[in-house]
């Protein structure tokens, strides 16, 4: 097994600018110009020919709704505290630590402790505190590992790459909150673990959350793959996905930036493509207002097949979810 250094924090695309407090721009902004769907074919260009596929408006709305407010649940903090939870069942030597050449301690081992807890693979966390970079100063818990952990009451964790969750403070005051985990983190056993980490495995979900407390101001940006075992989809693909609104200067609230892709369940990639201008055209205002409608063309294989109206409101809507507590009111 090789070394792995840690996850990148992935910072410069969380940065803010002058003219944008809260926005998350990479150096000077995130290449989110959306790309001719003629040209480019969706998310992903089908293996083989297929007849275009019936676009059932309501189905796709539906899916796509269901989904947002779902994803403000999927938070880092659970792979943490279940991951130091079963780390508690380790025994002098079991598992080794060492230490990398970076100053970081890590686990490499294939064994059983003391207690009767298994431990096999590689991995090492680290907490953050007080982190600089750019005008944020960054807080929270860092993991990378392909390992599992098995406790004698049958208790078990698999951990398949990085997670984090890191919050902060902007120079101007703005509270920031940065969620990710890759793919595959499973963990069996009693209640504690959140529905959606299970047997299934976590989906690779990348969320950065702004609120502005001097005017109450919200930002989401979001990235996510989500197999679905129901429904008319097999899976779910957001990408630089963006949506703030008025109290943090987004001219539009209506619709997002970014892509939404759904895999039918014959194979075929739908592909809807949102108007909402990025953050680092926000203060170009609107061109089209007709534009920030909320609706978003459907393509597949350069072909574009209709509108589909979608409420991405929940978005924005953190009451009751992590982000209540890790990006403020």
């Amino acid at each position: 097994m090789s070394h792995r250094h840690l996850p990148a924090l992935l910072l410069t695309a969380c940065t803010s600018s002058a003219d944008h407090p809260g926005s998350v721009g990479r150096d000077d902004g995130p290449n989110l110009d959306i790309p001719n769907p003629e040209e480019d074919g969706g998310y992903l260009a089908d293996v083989e020919d297929r007849p275009l596929p019936a676009l059932d408006g309501p189905s796709v709305s539906a899916t796509i709704e269901d989904l947002l407010p779902a994803l403000l649940q999927m938070h880092a903090g659970e792979i943490q505290d279940v991951y130091e939870e079963l780390l508690t069942g380790a025994s002098p030597g079991c598992p080794t630590w060492n230490t990398s050449p970076e100053g970081l301690p890590y686990w490499f081992d294939s064994c059983t402790s003391d207690g009767g807890s298994s431990f096999d693979g590689y991995a090492y966390d680290v907490d953050v505190v007080d982190r600089p970079d750019g005008d944020v100063v960054w807080s929270g818990w860092q993991f990378y590992g392909l390992t599992t952990i098995e406790t004698p009451d049958g208790r078990r964790f698999e951990s398949t790459g990085a997670a984090g969750l890191l919050t902060g403070t902007q120079a101007d005051g703005a509270q920031v909150s940065y969620s990710y985990m890759d793919e595959g983190f499973r963990y069996t056993g009693d209640a504690h673990g959140a529905a959606w980490l299970s047997t299934e495995g976590s989906p690779q979900v990348a969320a950065y959350a702004v609120h502005q407390p001097s005017t109450g101001g919200r930002l989401v940006a979001l990235e996510a793959r989500v197999a679905l075992t129901e429904g008319d989809f097999q899976a779910a693909v957001f990408e630089d996905i963006q949506l703030g609104d008025s109290e943090i200067g987004a001219p539009c609230t209506r619709e997002p930036a970014g892509l939404v892709s759904l895999r039918t369940l014959e194979g075929t990639w739908l592909t809807l493509y949102f108007e909402g201008p990025p953050v680092e055209r926000w203060g170009d205002g609107i061109e089209d207002p007709d534009s920030c409608d909320g609706c978003a063309s459907v393509w597949t294989s350069g072909t574009r097949l209709g509108e589909v109206c979608v409420d991405t409101s929940s978005l924005l809507a953190w009451e009751g979810s992590p982000w209540e507590t890790a990006a403020g009111p």
